[in-house]
């Protein structure tokens, strides 16, 4: 169902441009209105930006007088979204450029170390770091950044185990940082993203400890199976040993039969 909770996000759902003309007397969001007239906001133009990439934004013009915009402030708007369209549209794509040079060069220098660590082709090593990030589900670039860093084999499941639990850690410290300095404005919301966080972080830890759990069960199961072999070899050991002393037993009496037989 299409969100309620102001007119942003309403022209954002609706692909449309929406106008409050007074916040006063406006039904169709009380609480939104009520904190808008609160800080001495009359009326509003809520104009959706549209994007090639699906992404959801919308432009807000806020006016302190009732009734401030008019159907020629409408096409004004229609106008200002386009042009502010297009100006974020080139700044995420320049975002996305750099983030994405950033992240090769890390990758790179993971691949690297993988490569002359196991003797490995740049491809091997590559899949290597991408079974290792989705094994304990992290980013690639957070793993590389992380071997790069410490120089961790993506191959250790119980190091990469608790990688992902510090990496867990520290976005939720991170964003309980930033909800703590939001104010106490949202701090409704904030309640909600910290216990959100926290949620994540508590899988993430399960994970993590599941990710060791399975790595120490897995050494056990490869003790086992030594062991295992052990014994098998040792039994076949003793199959030979005695087989042998049974060769020499019969050589040893066909020795003494001929002998007996040249002295008859």
């Amino acid at each position: 169902m299409p969100p309620s909770t102001g007119p942003c996000l309403q022209a954002v759902w609706e692909d449309r441009i929406l106008r409050v003309d007074d916040f006063a007397t406006e039904t169709r969001w009380p609480g939104f209105s009520a904190r808008a007239a609160a800080l001495g906001a009359g009326c509003l133009l809520a104009a959706h930006l549209s994007s090639e990439r699906g992404s959801l934004s919308a432009l807000n013009l806020y006016a302190r007088k009732p009734f401030a915009f008019d159907e020629q402030s409408r096409t004004v708007a229609v106008v200002y979204a386009a042009h502010a369209t297009i100006a974020l549209e080139a700044a995420r794509l320049e975002g996305d450029l750099r983030a994405a040079v950033e992240t090769r060069q890390g990758i790179g220098q993971a691949v690297g170390i993988v490569m002359e660590r196991h003797n490995l082709t740049a491809k091997q090593a590559f899949d290597l770091l991408v079974r290792g990030s989705q094994q304990i589900n992290i980013k690639l670039r957070e793993l590389a950044d992380v071997v790069v860093a410490t120089g961790i084999d993506p191959t250790d499941t119980g190091a990469l185990a608790r990688v992902a639990g510090r990496v867990a850690g520290a976005r939720a410290d991170e964003l309980h940082e930033q909800l703590r300095s939001g104010g106490d404005r949202q701090h409704g919301s904030s309640k909600e993203q910290l216990e959100a966080a926290q949620r994540r972080a508590r899988v993430a830890g399960d994970r993590a400890t599941s990710g060791l759990r399975r790595a120490v069960e897995a050494k056990l199961a490869a003790a086992q199976a030594h062991d295992r072999a052990m014994r098998l070899h040792e039994s076949q050991a003793a199959m030979h040993r005695k087989a042998a002393a049974d060769a020499r037993a019969a050589a040893q009496a066909e020795v003494e039969q001929l002998e007996r037989q040249r002295e008859g």
